[in-house]
């Protein structure tokens, strides 16, 4: 069978996939093709760890080999370009290989490839964007390009969120939600509950929020999850009761926000 790339990433952990991919590549049987596509998974786990230099010089050395490569093998090589330029903070410089990578014959890296144009877009754009991305996932054959869906719902959602239409933010969510539970992990749809609570709150249905992320509460909750239900229990009149929750909410998230962050300093005002 091809390889899957997917099944070897360890997204949390770039320098242990570059070891893992590494070895895929030592132990061979892979395609001239594939083989390809694994340095390009190289070059993104150094991307991911901000060593932009070191991945253009892997992508450099293979750059030709992909460019006459199958199409899978170049939209990896030209994605994987873009997202550099994108890390090291030349977005102008990234956009154009985006744009080649959106011609893909393979729908999963032409929906990653859309995906990454809708970032750093305009709203009015990105929207756009996200819909054409959508259309794709939706109805492709490709399982990996129909598992798109809950990222680009959830881009959407949080689109409409941060312009103040929760209405329509939420439509988004429950469908990102859908999809998480039709193709997603575990953690992926504790997210995607959260996303439907933080909107429920916005739009003042405390009760459903406060239930769903009393759902998410226990010994896999986040401290976003803890920072949701005090701010749902202050919102109720429930001082005493958030303020143990924002006590919880602190200790696992001010390393990760920083200890003079704006929701630290707030979550630390009631805990006194």
């Amino acid at each position: 069978m091809p390889i899957d790339v997917r099944e070897h990433w360890n997204f949390d952990d770039p320098a242990a996939s570059e070891i893992i991919f590494r070895d895929l590549l030592t132990r061979g049987g892979l395609s001239y093709d594939e083989e390809l596509e694994v340095w390009a998974q190289i070059a993104r786990t150094l991307s991911l760890r901000r060593d932009c230099l070191a991945c253009h010089r892997l992508l450099d050395e293979k750059w030709d080999e992909a460019m006459v490569a199958g199409p899978r093998a170049k939209a990896c090589f030209e994605l994987e370009r873009g997202r550099a330029f994108r890390t090291g903070k030349e977005l102008t410089k990234g956009i154009p290989f985006f744009e080649l990578a959106v011609e893909s014959e393979a729908d999963d890296l032409k929906v990653d490839a859309l995906h990454m144009l809708a970032i750093d877009a305009d709203a009015e754009s990105s929207h756009r964007i996200h819909i054409q991305a959508l259309e794709v996932a939706r109805n492709s054959a490709n399982p990996w390009a129909q598992r798109w869906q809950g990222t680009l719902l959830n881009n959407m959602g949080w689109a409409y969120f941060g312009v103040d239409k929760f209405d329509e933010a939420l439509g988004c969510f429950r469908d990102a939600l859908a999809q998480r539970e039709k193709y997603g992990n575990a953690g992926q749809i504790r997210i995607a509950k959260w996303c439907v609570g933080r909107c429920l709150r916005a739009l003042g249905q405390l009760d459903d929020a406060f239930e769903i992320q009393s759902e998410l509460d226990g010994p896999q909750a986040s401290g976003y999850v803890y920072e949701e239900l005090g701010e749902i229990l202050l919102a109720l009149g429930r001082a005493d009761e958030a303020k143990l929750h924002f006590a919880k909410a602190v200790e696992m998230l001010e390393v990760q926000l920083g200890t003079d962050s704006e929701r630290i300093g707030r979550m630390r005002s009631f805990c006194q």
